[in-house]
C-alpha cells in the first residue's frame, strides 16, 4: 500500500488511539482538544461531551465507547464515554499499592474488552538529614 494523507493540510495531531472496525482514529490536538479522524477521508470530528484534560486511554470493542482517564489525577479514574449518547460511567479506579512520594499516574492504556490494562507512575522519594554541630 502507498502512503497517502489523511488530515487536513497544516493540521497536527499528536499519539493517537485507532479504531480499526470503523477506521477511526482518535488523535490528540495542541490545545488539549481530541478529535476523531476518519481513516479512509473525510473531515475531522470535535468529541463532544469530553471535558479539559480527559484523555482517551483505549476504544471498547463496541465501537461507540471510550475508556477515558485525566493523566495525572490520584487516583486515577477511568470511565466509560458513549459519545453518540453521551453517558459517562466510572468503570475503574488506579492507584499504586503505596502512595508515598507518588506524584502522579501516566500513561494509562486499556485493552477494547476492558479486561486488562497498564499504567505507570512517578514518585519522588528523599530522605531529609539533620546535621548539628558542624
Amino acid at each position: 500500500d502507498a502512503l497517502r494523507q489523511i488530515s487536513p493540510e497544516g493540521k497536527t495531531y499528536g499519539l493517537g488511539i485507532r479504531n480499526t472496525t470503523q477506521r477511526m482514529a482518535v488523535v490528540n490536538l495542541p490545545d488539549g482538544t481530541q478529535e476523531l479522524l476518519p481513516l479512509d477521508g473525510g473531515d475531522p470530528q470535535l468529541i463532544p461531551g469530553l471535558n479539559a484534560g480527559d484523555r482517551v486511554v483505549g476504544w471498547s470493542s463496541d465501537g461507540d465507547t471510550f475508556y477515558i482517564a485525566r493523566p495525572g489525577q490520584v487516583p486515577t479514574v477511568v470511565e466509560r464515554y458513549n459519545y453518540k449518547t453521551g453517558k459517562r460511567e466510572p468503570y475503574l479506579e488506579l492507584m499504586p499499592s503505596s502512595s508515598a512520594g507518588l506524584v502522579d499516574i501516566r500513561p494509562v492504556m486499556i485493552t477494547p474488552d476492558g479486561n486488562a490494562y497498564l499504567y505507570s507512575f512517578r514518585r519522588y522519594l528523599s530522605t531529609l538529614y539533620l546535621g548539628e554541630g558542624l
